[in-house]
């Protein structure tokens, strides 16, 4: 009987935690936000004001008409989607995922989007447990142009596209 009763709760664990755990971001820009808040809600407790904090960013940037376009908003999500599928979190993943796609957007190379959205690929398919680090360094590249703060080198494939940009 005990062994029946400690099989049932840990399906019923197993089974809540599955349910609580965020799947998909919908093809629709105007649900990002506020599934990125629902997303950001799975975080730990103690990391609500931070993702409060960075989700607040992400609207202005995300409702900002000059800044992104229905094209780009679904290479995001696109992205967004593929992290997702790699078990990526909200922190610190798609905390620097945000931050640096914010960066990009706000710097002198908006027009190399595609290259952009290449990188961020390459790395959630190759690179997975430095992503986070990685989209750090591009953030830091972008806002401050910052190629080497943390000992990781920039990309190599991003330094020759500048360099014959």
């Amino acid at each position: 009987m005990k062994k029946i009763t400690l099989f049932l709760l840990f399906v019923a664990f197993v089974l809540q935690s599955y349910s609580q755990r965020f799947n998909v971001f919908s093809a629709d820009p105007t649900k990002t936000v506020s599934e990125m808040k629902e997303f950001f809600a799975t975080a730990p407790k103690e990391r609500q004001k931070e993702g409060d904090q960075l989700l607040t960013q992400f609207n202005l940037f995300w409702n900002a008409q000059s800044t992104i376009n229905p094209e780009l908003q679904e290479g995001f999500i696109g992205l967004a989607n593929l992290m997702l599928k790699k078990n990526m979190h909200p922190f610190p993943q798609f905390q620097a995922f945000i931050k640096s796609y914010i960066a990009f957007f706000n710097s002198e190379f908006t027009s190399e989007t595609e290259i952009w959205a290449a990188i961020v690929k390459y790395h959630i398919d190759h690179d997975a447990s430095q992503f986070h680090n990685k989209m750090s360094i591009y953030q830091d590249f972008f806002s401050n142009n910052i190629l080497q703060r943390t000992g990781l080198p920039m990309d190599a494939l991003w330094i020759r596209r500048i360099g014959h940009g």
